[in-house]
């Protein structure tokens, strides 16, 4: 089981690394603002995802969730202890980028209904085109080149 669960962790912590470099790239897209690259590594994202919710899967079997009975099974083996530090190490990497990430896009999304609103408003307030699609100028209401 040691060789095997050791394995597992490191694959698991190998992915970490991969997301991580996800991660790091859809950030850069984002201030960028390469929008069309982003469903690209949106994807690549989802398969890592997937692959490392199975290998979660796989170590829930072996390693104990119990704090106490997996701190006995670490202590026994410094190997296996050193792999799930990493591990964790990693993962909170990981998981730290991923919520960075969200606030860029929070802040981006944001940012942009600000403008919207912005001009919505100001379109409202001096229309510089009357409803029929007719250039107005500025306060008469009047079309431009009619006195």
């Amino acid at each position: 089981m040691n060789g095997i669960s050791i394995d597992n962790l490191r694959e698991e912590h190998a992915g970490y690394l991969v997301l991580i470099d996800l991660l790091e790239e859809e950030q850069r897209l984002l201030a960028q603002g390469a929008v069309d690259e982003l469903p690209s590594v949106s994807a690549r994202k989802a398969m890592m995802v997937t692959k490392l919710d199975a290998l979660a899967q796989a170590r829930a079997d072996w390693l104990p969730e119990d704090l106490a009975a997996r701190d006995t099974l670490l202590a026994g083996n410094p190997e296996l202890a050193d792999a799930w530090v990493g591990l964790q190490e990693t993962a909170r990497r990981a998981n730290e980028l991923n919520q960075l990430n969200g606030k860029i896009i929070h802040l981006r999304l944001k940012n942009t209904r600000d403008a919207l609103s912005v001009l919505q408003q100001a379109t409202t307030d001096s229309p510089t085109y009357g409803p029929d699609g007719q250039p107005m100028g500025p306060g008469s209401g009047r079309p431009l080149g009619s006195a």
